[in-house]
């Protein structure tokens, strides 16, 4: 089969030519939002979470927020489509973008690709629709293969 071009866009008919759309779709999106913001970080964040995946998967875990001297403590879920396997990740890193602690808790989402067998080392970065961004550098552990969409939400826990 042919591709058909109109006004410089690409209406794929070939399967392989689908694959390969697909493929250039992810690492657009994964470009636009891997980019580290041109500010200073606003604070710095710690969490731990157990990721399990058959197909469709789900994260747990906690965390601590370090903003304006201050040290908050965090829980996150997360729910996924795209994956098998389980691993525990522990992940550090810079937040960008917060400008009051009410815009830190919300729903981030990514799409991810990854395996892990034994250790793995990655990194990324997630944002929140406050216009929160995440900087996560993590250390998996465990047997994993992931690809799909994630989507993470944080809520603060209070500190009573």
């Amino acid at each position: 089969m042919r591709n058909f071009y109109k006004n410089g866009s690409c209406f794929i008919c070939h399967r392989n030519d689908f694959r390969l759309y697909l493929i250039q779709i992810f690492k657009n999106y994964r470009d636009r939002h891997r980019k580290k913001p041109a500010e200073a970080p606003s604070g710095s964040i710690h969490s731990e979470e157990t990721q399990v995946m058959a197909i469709l998967g789900g994260d747990w875990g906690h965390g601590t927020l370090g903003y304006n001297g201050k040290t908050y403590k965090f829980k996150l879920t997360g729910r996924g489509a795209g994956g098998v396997g389980v691993h525990k990740i522990s992940a550090t890193g810079k937040v960008y973008r917060l400008k009051d602690i009410a815009d830190f808790p919300g729903k981030y989402s990514e799409l991810r690709a990854g395996i892990t067998v034994g250790e793995g080392v990655g990194g990324y970065y997630i944002h929140n629709d406050n216009g929160v961004v995440l900087e996560l550098k993590t250390h998996a552990e465990g047997v994993a293969l992931s690809v799909g969409v994630q989507g993470l939400t944080i809520q603060m826990v209070d500190e009573k």
